[in-house]
């Protein structure tokens, strides 16, 4: 199957999904009063309970019970709090999701719309039978290694979201990323079957 010069479009139209999916988070959540307050707060509690858990962890043995009592209960305090933060959080970015999904969805309609059957590029080896179904979809033929225009489109909106992202600042400092996760059930369940793996 001839290659076109098409890919360029649809990375470039990639870009343009990605930037005006963050456009409207930002209009609509990041610059939010409630949701820099959520973030500030969310961002103070973890390094509360960091610096706690270093302390804790540093080596020195507390003097008493009386004393190691405290200092557990205020940890278990700070924890609660980032819990009840990070559920806020949670449901405040749950909009910037949507607004991800929506864009996804339409930008989705009109690639396929336009480049239904077109081999966007060639991949270097031929990937496996799950992945063929993604790289593959819409194309005519049995050449595997041939990428469909959606594909392209999906990885390159993956990346320029997340660097566009970055890039204006609305990412999360890993600690709070990590207090996202850790109270999320899904996160929780990828974790118990790593474990088990």
């Amino acid at each position: 199957m001839p290659l076109t010069s098409d890919p360029f479009n649809v990375i470039a139209i990639g870009l343009a999904a990605a930037v005006f999916t963050e456009a409207l988070a930002w209009a609509f959540v990041y610059r939010t009063s409630s949701y820099r307050r959520l973030k500030e707060e969310l961002e103070r509690t973890c390094r509360k309970l960091e610096a706690i858990k270093q302390g804790s962890s540093g080596g020195v043995v507390a003097a008493s019970s009386k004393a190691a009592l405290k200092g557990n209960k205020k940890e278990k305090r700070i924890e609660d709090n980032m819990k009840s933060s990070s559920k806020e959080m949670s449901a405040a970015r749950f909009k910037a999701n949507i607004f991800t999904m929506v864009t996804m969805a339409v930008v989705y309609k009109l690639v396929i719309s336009k480049w239904d059957g077109v081999a966007m590029g060639r991949l270097p080896f031929s990937p496996p039978a799950l992945l063929q179904n993604i790289t593959h979809r819409g194309l005519m033929g049995n050449d595997a290694t041939d990428c469909s225009a959606m594909f392209v489109f999906a990885t390159s909106f993956a990346f320029f979201k997340q660097n566009v992202s970055k890039a204006l600042g609305f990412n999360l400092s890993r600690a709070a990323t990590r207090a996202l996760t850790a109270n999320n059930p899904m996160a929780n369940m990828d974790a118990a079957a790593k474990k088990y793996a």
